[in-house]
């Protein structure tokens, strides 16, 4: 949080805090593209919460904007040293939807030995990749 304040600010923080909140409520709606535009603002802000690029990968993943959202996935895996699993998992279905197989046995792998949602992944990447 120390190093956000002084990289970001105060307010770039309460921004993009208050710019994700308008994003979560398009998100509930289903408004994909404009919550997806919106933690993309978010994430400009504030751009050491990898969080806000994550939503707009999932939001992008939603609306069927598979280039966009394959551009935020990939910043979050190669920019933010995060270990849920999370990104790795849509981003494996989404390959998998686009029939890129090798691709997203990869990454179900990643997600599944990183134990994202319990059992769930590790399921999910058994069936896709087995």
């Amino acid at each position: 949080l120390v190093q956000t304040l002084l990289d970001v600010g105060g307010y770039g923080i309460q921004v993009s805090v208050e710019i994700s909140q308008f994003a979560d409520q398009y998100f509930n709606e289903k408004n994909y593209l404009l919550a997806a535009d919106l933690y993309e603002k978010a994430f400009e802000y504030d751009p050491n919460d990898y969080v806000f690029i994550e939503n707009a990968a999932l939001s992008y993943y939603l609306a069927k904007d598979y280039e966009n959202a394959e551009r935020s996935f990939k910043v979050v895996i190669n920019d933010f040293d995060i270990n849920t699993g999370k990104t790795e998992f849509y981003y494996g279905v989404m390959l998998e939807t686009l029939n890129r197989l090798e691709e997203s046995c990869i990454y179900l792998k990643k997600a599944a030995d990183l134990k994202f949602a319990a059992q769930g992944s590790v399921d999910i990447y058994q069936q896709v990749c087995n």
